[in-house]
């Protein structure tokens, strides 16, 4: 259903995964650029937000996802 489990773990699958690096690769250009950021980019990141709730991902949320939350608004 999207996530890979493991005995005491949960794991986003490797594709969701790779998708979500690289929207937020494109959105963190996009801020970069001094552009802000649109209701349809906010809404992306909130999805992925509740994909990234229900596994073990704190590196993927600190790395990708935190960075756009503080520079974005």
């Amino acid at each position: 259903m999207g996530y890979r489990s493991f005995g005491d773990f949960t794991l986003l699958r490797k594709s969701t995964a790779k998708q979500l690096k690289r929207k937020m690769r494109k959105l963190k250009q996009k801020i970069d650029k001094g552009e802000t950021l649109n209701f349809s980019d906010k809404c992306s990141i909130n999805s992925y937000l509740g994909w990234l709730k229900w596994c073990n991902s704190y590196r993927l949320r600190q790395k990708y996802i935190e960075p756009l939350l503080s520079n974005g608004k």
